[in-house]
């Protein structure tokens, strides 16, 4: 498959599966309003963070190997699924030790959300990793997609007063879980037929060498995105937290696109697909770049009204806030690519460096001036440490591949034919 067509498809699937999930946060939002919205986002973040540490980023290694096509897809599938198992295991175990350190919700049976949501999401990760190596972005995210039209729904009847809010939080999570299932069922049904065993010893160590490396660069890149929110829940209301959370979110969303291409480019690089490849990647950055420009420029203009509109009148301080995340946004929609093509060339020790530097920053800047200037303070942290890490990654970029620096920058013609290119249906 060719990048142009790769990019069409998951733009094509993961764009419906978002425009549900933002319909999903806004319901979630407008129902438990800034305060109680954000301890429930701050749970989740909780347990994203015990998810990252449980699987190791074994996604990584086993989407490299299968695209690359090293290790036998069935293996994997196998391997994975007994992961899953183990995890959710040791969750179930030792939950009640953690409790106080993960779980800010009350009157409500945290342990059981976080084992749907744990082991929901790392079947989610796992198989759309296995997914994706094949160049098949249908069935995982129309999986999700399923599963969210049900949520919305019973979201929906939740505000008109129809089901209440404990059986909604439950449906919510429990989402998680029935997405992961089925994702993993048609997985195995379309490997039907197949030999199923673990990878051998030699593979298995090849897998987690590589997961090894991609964890550590996961661990830290996560905290480089929300290592802030701990800053601003300790010294901030729990409706400023809501409000920045919300905006944390929205900054991810803004990072869709950029990821779905990176998802695209990974395992073409991976697999050496593609001979110009790295011109490919410099003219996405600058598109990208330019794209969100204008996105940001817009949201600048309307965001005062708009983000109240949408999610509230709880969420007053979100337009602020964003402002503030605008540089950092452009830093990393700018970032995915090359932060892929590092991935798929394996050096994502580049990657490493730059988010640990990127992380350090944000620390700093979180510590002296959160405490004082609160949730404004940890916005400008954010995008200054994404602005070190795009910096830092773009320094390697350039000089394994001699591109000009103001390549990525400076827009030509060519890319607005290059855009519509890729963006055109095939004929």
């Amino acid at each position: 498959m060719s990048v142009k067509k790769a990019i069409q498809d998951i733009i094509l699937w993961r764009g419906l599966n978002f425009l549900s999930v933002f319909i999903l946060n806004v319901l979630v939002a407008r129902l438990f309003e800034a305060s109680q919205a954000g301890s429930l986002f701050f749970f989740i973040n909780n347990l994203s963070l015990v998810i990252l540490v449980l699987s190791f980023s074994l996604e990584s290694g086993m989407g490299y190997y299968a695209a690359a096509g090293k290790v036998g897809a069935s293996r994997l599938a196998v391997l994975a699924l007994l992961w899953c198992v183990l995890s959710s295991l040791f969750i179930f175990l030792l939950y009640n030790n953690f409790t106080d350190y993960i779980s800010p919700l009350r009157d409500i049976n945290s342990k059981l959300l976080a084992i749907f949501f744990i082991a929901g999401s790392l079947l989610i990760s796992f198989y759309s990793a296995l997914y994706f190596a094949r160049e098949n972005f249908f069935i995982p995210n129309v999986c999700l997609l399923i599963i969210n039209l049900i949520l919305i729904i019973l979201f929906v009847l939740g505000m008109q007063g129809m089901i209440s809010d404990k059986w909604l939080l439950y449906a919510y999570f429990g989402g998680f879980l029935l997405q992961g299932l089925l994702i993993a069922i048609f997985y195995f049904f379309i490997d039907e037929g197949r030999r199923y065993a673990l990878p051998s010893s030699i593979d298995l160590q090849k897998i987690i060498k590589y997961s090894s490396a991609a964890f550590l660069s996961n661990i830290i890149f996560f905290l480089v995105y929300r290592v802030d929110y701990w800053f601003v829940e300790k010294y901030c209301t729990p409706n400023e937290l809501g409000n920045y959370i919300q905006v944390s979110k929205i900054v991810q969303w803004f990072l869709l696109i950029p990821m779905m291409i990176g998802t695209a480019i990974f395992p073409l690089t991976a697999a050496g697909k593609e001979i110009a490849i790295v011109n490919k990647i410099v003219s996405v950055s600058r598109v990208l770049l330019w794209l969100y420009l204008f996105a940001c420029i817009g949201l600048a203009i309307t965001g005062f009204w708009v983000f109240v509109w949408i999610f509230g009148k709880t969420y007053s301080y979100m337009y602020p806030v964003f402002l503030l995340h605008i540089p950092g946004i452009l830093a990393l929609a700018s970032l995915y690519p090359v932060s892929s093509y590092h991935a798929g060339i394996k050096r994502v020790d580049i990657n490493l460096k730059g988010s640990l530097l990127a992380l350090l920053v944000i620390i700093l800047l979180n510590v002296l001036f959160t405490p004082m200037y609160g949730i404004y303070a940890a916005s400008v942290a954010s995008s200054v440490g994404y602005l070190v890490y795009f910096s830092f990654s773009l320094f390697y970029f350039n000089r394994q591949n001699k591109i000009k620096l103001y390549h990525f920058f400076k827009p030509v013609m060519m890319d607005y034919t290059s855009l519509k290119s890729m963006l055109d249906k095939p004929q």
